[in-house]
């Protein structure tokens, strides 16, 4: 696994950091957005929270600006079996910085787990003196934009891996959201938008009947869009050279109209092609248009609560007010933890907590 850095054709292992759960979703984006770009992917294997595979160094970054259900991409630098600190410094200082890095500020994030080393604040310390020192005879160039550089060094049984952060800001941070009053993040949004359009087909649009500040339908109008923000990896001066002309993506599917219901719409995003409705999610709302419909919906949980019932009869009586929007599908979201009868769609984890995504039948 170790990257040599001297060309941008060399054989690289990337890692998406991908929602627990979620995991195989991100696998089916990637070989999608793969196609769209053209990539030879190989070895793509799916762990718990990630998805990895191999591709040229210099194309396995372009993923950044395509992949909406990920968190970040790292780029994996080195493999090895280190057992203490001195072996870390060393292994550290021959690795070629100058090729990745800035000059600026560096995050480590260490993690250890059945391993000799477990003090993750003396691996990062280390890291960051073994750094400094090779800094000091191979300067790091100027940056070309402010994104934050990180490095990730993880033991497993003693088995170091050094991973690049080639993203900076993560990924879900998104720059059309309005507020965050919901802690629904934009790809976890992305991914189960996915699921629910799997199989839709031509002109379709989207219900959101609590829709707090618009996160899902935001999400599905840009369902097709590359993510358009600075990556770290364009201060690195190995991938300098990397310049690509940005391709829209496309489904068998196309989203033109949306409608975002709640008690309070003052949080909700104003576009033309969103109609806001102050309305009550237990009134069913049937739009006029003859277009199929998919609603999906993120009630109110944990802390958020507040039911005026018992959580069972919560969502018996929204299951059942959800079954008369007319939709052609229909799906909501709350935590396993009720044990809700409704057929699962997928299960995932979020905030501490591990939801489901149910459908409406």
């Amino acid at each position: 696994m170790d990257l040599k850095l001297n060309s941008l054709n060399e054989n690289a292992h990337f890692f998406l950091i991908a929602p627990l759960g979620l995991e195989d979703v991100v696998e089916s984006e990637l070989k999608e957005k793969a196609h769209l770009l053209e990539l030879e992917l190989k070895e793509i294997t799916t762990h718990p929270g990630g998805v990895a595979f191999s591709c040229e160094a210099g194309q396995g970054v372009k993923l950044n600006s395509y992949m909406r259900s990920a968190v970040r991409c790292l780029l994996r630098i080195k493999q090895k079996k280190v057992t203490d600190f001195p072996k870390l410094y060393q292994t550290l200082l021959g690795i070629p910085w100058n090729r990745l890095l800035s000059d600026k500020e560096v995050k480590v994030i260490a993690s250890s787990k059945k391993s000799r080393l477990i003090n993750t604040s003396r691996i990062e310390d280390t890291t960051l003196k073994a750094l400094s020192d090779f800094k000091k005879k191979s300067p790091f160039k100027k940056p070309l934009n402010q994104v934050a550089q990180n490095i990730y060094l993880r033991f497993e049984e003693d088995l170091l891996t050094i991973s690049y952060d080639l993203t900076g800001e993560k990924l879900y941070l998104r720059s059309q959201k309005v507020n965050n009053l919901a802690p629904l993040r934009e790809n976890i949004a992305y991914c189960l938008l996915r699921l629910l359009l799997k199989e839709a087909r031509g002109e379709v649009e989207v219900i959101d009947p609590m829709a707090g500040s618009g996160t899902f339908l935001l999400e599905a109008l840009a369902y097709n869009d590359w993510i358009d923000k600075k990556f770290s990896y364009q201060n690195a001066p190995f991938f300098r050279g990397v310049h690509y002309k940005k391709v829209k993506a496309s489904s068998k599917f196309c989203i033109k109209k949306s409608y975002a219901l709640d008690l309070k719409t003052a949080h909700l995003p104003s576009r033309d092609d969103i109609t806001v409705k102050q309305h009550n999610v237990f009134d069913p709302y049937i739009p006029e248009t003859q277009k199929p419909r998919y609603l999906i919906c993120n009630p109110p949980y944990g802390i958020r609560m507040g039911l005026p019932k018992p959580a069972s009869d919560f969502y018996e009586d929204l299951h059942e007010s959800l079954k008369k929007y007319q939709s052609f599908r229909a799906v909501f979201i709350a935590p396993l933890k009720y044990q809700l009868r409704y057929q699962e769609v997928k299960r995932f984890f979020l905030g501490g907590i591990w939801l489901g995504l149910y459908e409406v039948k």
